[in-house]
């Protein structure tokens, strides 16, 4: 009877771990699908999507609440194409692996942009912390360019996991524009 028992419990055991994995595997996707989603949404300015996946407590800092942040985003966009500046391309990578912490679930994504200047293409990097207060349903990032890495971000979100990494980010690459022909 009691090897009857262990052989149970191990196979409750197992299908749980094995459950617990699946679902980390599925967090991991969906951290990458929502932040796949607010970079589309960033490139086509369809600001009150991209203002849904920033982390509520960024939301509530913001002048002017989420209105704010909207319009803080329509603004230095418009400012930006003002001078020639458009963001052509923006994707997340991989996320690393999902932190169970606090009550949520944390990961950093790296996130890769494209601006183009006038005269040539600015290739950089950051990484955002993602952050699902519900088991992975739903997304929020921050970026950690702005506060000098997780630990910038520690003062503002203390329940940030000391297991997060973000590598410092690389020096921004410049590609100039091939001559033109035009004469």
């Amino acid at each position: 009877m009691y090897k009857l028992l262990m052989i149970m419990f191990l196979l409750v055991l197992g299908t749980a771990a094995s459950a617990q994995v699946e679902d980390m595997k599925a967090a991991k996707k969906g951290a990458f699908l929502a932040a796949k989603k607010m970079n589309e949404a960033l490139i086509n300015k369809d600001f009150g999507v991209y203002a849904n996946f920033n982390h509520p407590k960024v939301i509530k800092e913001a002048k002017g609440g989420r209105d704010g942040l909207i319009f803080q985003m329509q603004t230095q966009i418009a400012n930006n194409e003002n001078h020639g500046n458009y963001i052509s391309a923006i994707y997340p990578g991989q996320p690393s692996d999902i932190i169970d912490t606090a009550g949520e679930w944390q990961c950093t994504i790296p996130l890769y942009m494209e601006v183009k200047v006038p005269n040539a293409k600015v290739s950089t990097q950051t990484t955002l912390v993602g952050i699902s207060m519900n088991k992975g349903q739903d997304w929020y990032f921050i970026d950690v360019a702005n506060a000098g890495g997780v630990d910038g971000l520690k003062p503002s979100f203390p329940t940030l996991s000391s297991k997060l990494y973000a590598p410092p980010a690389p020096e921004a690459k410049v590609t100039q524009d091939p001559p033109s022909n035009n004469k």
